[in-house]
C-alpha cells in the first residue's frame, strides 16, 4: 500500500470547494455530506468523540471511492476502515498507535507517522506534506450565537477546521459543550449532519498493587504547588489515587481523564500556583468514561487547546516546576527509553518526548518514567543492558532524569554512565539483578 507521502495530493487553488455552496452551513444527511469527497482526497477523522455516523457513512461510499488516504490520532471508533473490504479504497496512516492500529501496521495494513505532537498542525497544514482535503469532525450543538464546541478532542481537530478545505461535522446531541480554545462558528462548517449518540468510554484500567506501589513512589517526587503531565492507563490511574495529601497542583497535559475528578474535589488540584493559566486544567483530549465528560461540559476551569500549545517547548519552558510523568515498555542502563516496541511490535510514543524536553527546560521541572520492573508475567526484566538493535531511541539517555519502578526511585540527571547503571540496576526486579550487573561489567550484548 501506499505511504503517507507517496500519492500525489490533489490539487485546489485557494478557498476552492468541492461543495454545494449553497448549502454550506446547513444540516443535510450524511450520506448527502460525502459527496464533497472524491477519489484521491485525504481525509482528517477527529480522535476522540469519534464522527461515528460520518464514518459510516464514508465506508458505504467503498465503491465509488478509489486511493482515499485517511489520516487521524487515536479513535474510540473501532477503526471500521482497516477491515479487509475497505483496504482497497482506504489507505490510513496515523502518528497514535493502539492495539489494532499496532497489528494493521506489522501486517502492512496501515502506516506510522513518526512526529513530535505540537508539529501536527504545521504537518496537515495547506503548505505542508500532507494537507486535508476534508475533515470529518464531531462538534457539539451550536449555541444562539452559531458557536459549536469541539468538546472533548481540540488537540488536532482545530487545526483542520482552520485549513481543510472541506469540514463535515457530525453535530452529537451528547457531545459535551467544552471552554478555552475549542469553539468554531458554524459558518466555519461546510456540512452539517445531525447525530445523538453516546461518546464512547475508555475503560478505566483498575492498578495492581504493583501500580499502587509505583504510583506512591511518583507522588513522592511531586512538590506542592507542581504543574502535571499524565497520561493514561493503570501506572497514571494509580499515581493520581497517591497525590490525594498534595496541595495547590496544576495540570497542564495532553489529555485528561477520570482521575482528575477526585482530585479537584479533594481540593489537591487547584491549579492557583501555575506560572501559566493560573486557575485552570490544560488539556487537549479528554479520554474515560461519562464521568469525565459530564464533569468537563461547561465547566470553566477547564481549558481546551491545540497541540501547538499543550505539547509546545515554548509553553511549557513557562511552566515552573512541570513535572511529566511518561510510562515505558523498557529502559537499558544508560538511560535510553524505548517506548515505541514491544517485541515486534511498534505501539507509538504519544507526546512522551514532547512533555520530557518541556520538563527538561523548565525551571525546577521534572520529568519521570514509571514502568514496572518486568514484563512478561515475571520473566523478563524491562531494565535491560542495551536496547536491541533496531529499537527506537523514544528518550535519549540526555534527557533522562528520574526512573520509578516498584523498587524505588533513582535520578539518572548528570549521573555518568557507571552510576546510572548502578541506580538502574537497584530498582531492577530482584531476579534480574546479578545478570544486569554482570552483563555491564563484561560488556555482555543482549
Amino acid at each position: 500500500m501506499r505511504g503517507a507521502g507517496q500519492r500525489p495530493h490533489q490539487e485546489r487553488q485557494p478557498g476552492e470547494r468541492s461543495i454545494d455552496h449553497e448549502m454550506k452551513g446547513q444540516f443535510v444527511e450524511a450520506r448527502e455530506a460525502m459527496r464533497a469527497i472524491k477519489s484521491g482526497d485525504r481525509i482528517f477523522i477527529a480522535m476522540g468523540g469519534d464522527p461515528l455516523s460520518l464514518i459510516d457513512a464514508l465506508l458505504e461510499e467503498k465503491n465509488r471511492l478509489r486511493d482515499v488516504q485517511i489520516i487521524s490520532g487515536l479513535s474510540q471508533g473501532g477503526y471500521k476502515f482497516l477491515g479487509e473490504e475497505y483496504l482497497d479504497t482506504f489507505h490510513y496512516s496515523t502518528w497514535q498507535i493502539s492495539l489494532r492500529t499496532a497489528s494493521a501496521i506489522n501486517a502492512g495494513k496501515a502506516q506510522f507517522l513518526p512526529i513530535s505532537f505540537f508539529q501536527i498542525p504545521s504537518l496537515l497544514s495547506p503548505q505542508g506534506p500532507l494537507p486535508i482535503d476534508v475533515g470529518l469532525i464531531s462538534v457539539s450543538p451550536p449555541d444562539e450565537a452559531g458557536y459549536l464546541s469541539l468538546g472533548v478532542s481540540v488537540g488536532h481537530t482545530m487545526a483542520v477546521v482552520k485549513n481543510a478545505n472541506v469540514v463535515i461535522a457530525e453535530v452529537n446531541k451528547q457531545m459535551p459543550r467544552t471552554l478555552g480554545n475549542s469553539l468554531v462558528h458554524i459558518s466555519e462548517i461546510d456540512y452539517l449532519t445531525e447525530a445523538d449518540h453516546p461518546l464512547i468510554e475508555a475503560p478505566l484500567h483498575q492498578p495492581s498493587e504493583r501500580d499502587r506501589r509505583i504510583g506512591e513512589l511518583v507522588a513522592g517526587l511531586i512538590p506542592d504547588g507542581a504543574t502535571l503531565e499524565i497520561g493514561f492507563g493503570a501506572i497514571p490511574n494509580a499515581v493520581y489515587g497517591a497525590l490525594k495529601e498534595k496541595r495547590d497542583l496544576g495540570i497542564h497535559s495532553g489529555m485528561i481523564s477520570d482521575g482528575l475528578i477526585d482530585l479537584v474535589e479533594a481540593g489537591v488540584v487547584t491549579n492557583s500556583r501555575k506560572t501559566l493559566n493560573s486557575g485552570k486544567t490544560v488539556t487537549g483530549e479528554v479520554l474515560g468514561t461519562r464521568a469525565i465528560f459530564d464533569y468537563v461540559a461547561g465547566n470553566p476551569a477547564i481549558e481546551m487547546h491545540t497541540v501547538e500549545y499543550t505539547h509546545s517547548p515554548h509553553v511549557l519552558i513557562q511552566l515552573d516546576g512541570f513535572c511529566a510523568i511518561n510510562s515505558a515498555v523498557e529502559i537499558d542502563l544508560s538511560g535510553q527509553v524505548n517506548a515505541e516496541f514491544i517485541g515486534e511490535l511498534e505501539i507509538g510514543p504519544g507526546g512522551q518526548f514532547d512533555f520530557t524536553l518541556g520538563a527538561a527546560l523548565a525551571q525546577g521541572g521534572k520529568s519521570i518514567v514509571a514502568l514496572p520492573s518486568t514484563a512478561m508475567q515475571g520473566t523478563a526484566s524491562r531494565i535491560v543492558h542495551r536496547l536491541k538493535p533496531g529499537v527506537p531511541v523514544t528518550l535519549p539517555r540526555y534527557l533522562a532524569h528520574y526512573v520509578v519502578t516498584e523498587y524505588g526511585a533513582v535520578d539518572l540527571r548528570y549521573r555518568n554512565l557507571n552510576e546510572r547503571a548502578a541506580a538502574l540496576i537497584s530498582i531492577a526486579h530482584p531476579d534480574f539483578r546479578h545478570e544486569l550487573q554482570w552483563r555491564f561489567s563484561n560488556n555482555v550484548n543482549d
